[in-house]
């Protein structure tokens, strides 16, 4: 799978991101969460209201970092753009990056291990964002800034709110 050229496919469909959200963000987010229950089998000292808390805290990092991160990139991108891209392609380009994370998730959270996964498909989630920038319509020397930026607001709060609710749970 080559991610400019999934660009492509997705620029050419012309996807609905609230339609694409609806129908596959939040279902895989929910997913991901109820995953978590599966750690209650290959680890026995995790309690359900443990597993519970964790499920409840996966879903809701994602869900508001969607949000968090559409807002930032809508209120952001022109200063990476000569053209502001349409508000569907601020969606779609931040529900495809968390998709992908969320993804990495739901795939650690049905092992019975802890592997360097979600690292991985992090870095790999970052690669496919880069090769968005045409369909961002980023300015050929604004796409370094425009990745640091990138990866601050699409892939870091899911984690970053995970860690502060493990934190304090």
């Amino acid at each position: 799978m080559s991610p400019a050229r999934g660009w492509e496919d997705i620029s050419a469909e012309g996807i609905d991101p609230s339609r694409l959200a609806r129908t596959g963000f939040f279902p895989l987010t929910v997913m991901m969460g109820l995953a978590v229950f599966l750690q209650g089998v290959y680890h026995l000292e995790h309690t359900f209201v443990k597993l519970l808390d964790l499920a409840v805290i996966e879903f809701v990092a994602f869900f508001v970092s969607y949000f968090i991160a559409t807002h930032f990139m809508s209120t952001y991108i022109y200063r990476f753009t000569d053209s502001i891209p349409s508000e569907k392609r601020n969606q779609t380009y931040v529900l495809m990056g968390q998709s992908l994370l969320a993804l990495s998730l739901l795939v650690q959270n049905c092992l019975p291990f802890d592997i360097d996964l979600v690292l991985f498909l992090g870095i790999y989630t970052a690669i496919v964002l880069w090769r968005g920038d045409r369909y961002m319509a980023v300015r050929e020397e604004s796409v370094g800034r425009f990745m640091i930026f990138t990866i601050l607001t699409v892939i870091v709060p899911p984690f970053l709110i995970i860690f502060i609710f493990n934190l304090i749970l």
